[in-house]
């Protein structure tokens, strides 16, 4: 069962077992990342993604890893480490809730995946306008993070929190 997860530089040529994970379709993104993962009991294998590395995730809760890179997110079971699904990605982070969920950011958008598929995804009501997000951590169940204008468009950086349990976000 994989344990730990963390993106690499592209290792050489039979330095570990690897897996490519890609998808048949329309994108041909040329950019490729790769994601080492070490077993419970020590043992290494690289999975290689389409898509420039955005982040990766574990959840125990849901026995999987969330792999987000800039074409697509991926759904990997932690046991078998077969793709149980796939949605098409965009520029932005990964991270995992005290509870065990995930969140995945996209510029000025929030989800909750609370499950083992896209299809288990729920979008977070955000009630001021977001362009670029940043983690700044957890303290306790609430996520702390950095709203900041690329553009300088709509005023200075602030701060603003999640409620991993309510899914409430404020301004702070």
């Amino acid at each position: 069962m994989i344990k730990r997860s963390r993106g690499i530089r592209m290792p050489k040529s039979g330095e570990y077992p690897e897996r490519i994970y890609d998808i048949d379709g329309a994108n041909t993104d040329v950019n490729w990342c790769w994601i080492l993962f070490e077993e419970d009991n020590g043992d290494e294998w690289c999975g290689n993604f389409r898509g420039e590395f955005r982040g990766v995730e574990i959840s125990e809760k849901y026995n999987m890893v969330v792999v987000l890179t800039s074409t697509y997110y991926y759904f990997i079971d932690l046991n078998s480490h077969e793709m149980l699904d796939y949605e098409d990605g965009y520029s932005g982070w990964v991270s995992k809730t005290p509870l065990g969920d995930i969140l995945l950011c996209f510029l000025d958008r929030l989800y909750l995946i609370s499950g083992r598929s896209s299809q288990d995804k729920e979008e977070i009501e955000i009630p001021m306008y977001m362009d670029f997000v940043r983690v700044l951590g957890y303290e306790g169940t609430v996520l702390r993070m950095r709203y900041e204008d690329s553009e300088g468009l709509f005023g200075p950086a602030y701060d603003i929190e999640l409620d991993c349990l309510t899914l409430e976000v404020t301004k702070v």
